[in-house]
């Protein structure tokens, strides 16, 4: 997400759903990128579990697969704070927002290829 920032191409304050007009369904039209990224947007769990593994496999990420999964979903905030951990579902929707803003990424495993010079 850095690198995308630094290349101009989103405010961390961007609505998603400006860069991923379907994402703003079932009320999530004010969620924004640096929610996701504080674990705030009340998207640290599905509601369902991922019909099938296979949907995360490169080329079905390309049909959106996860992102109409995501798209379907609600937000669902813990109890005591607004926040709670993404350890799932943060990868996910974060490589959704990447392809969505990044023309040229097909998924994230295309995006992150570091190369170290010694």
């Amino acid at each position: 997400m850095a690198m995308l920032y630094n290349k101009g191409l989103f405010s961390y304050n961007d609505k998603i759903a400006q860069h991923w007009p379907n994402f703003g369904r079932n009320g999530k039209e004010d969620i924004k990128i640096c929610d996701v990224l504080r674990h705030e947007s009340g998207l640290a769990h599905f509601s369902e579990s991922i019909p099938t593994i296979k949907n995360a496999w490169h080329e079905n990420i390309k049909m959106n697969k996860i992102g109409a999964f995501i798209e379907k979903e609600k937000q669902h905030f813990p109890r005591i704070s607004k926040t709670e951990y993404h350890m799932l579902s943060r990868g996910l929707i974060l490589n959704e927002i990447i392809r969505r803003i990044d023309p040229k990424v097909s998924t994230l495993r295309w995006h992150c290829q570091i190369t170290i010079e010694f």
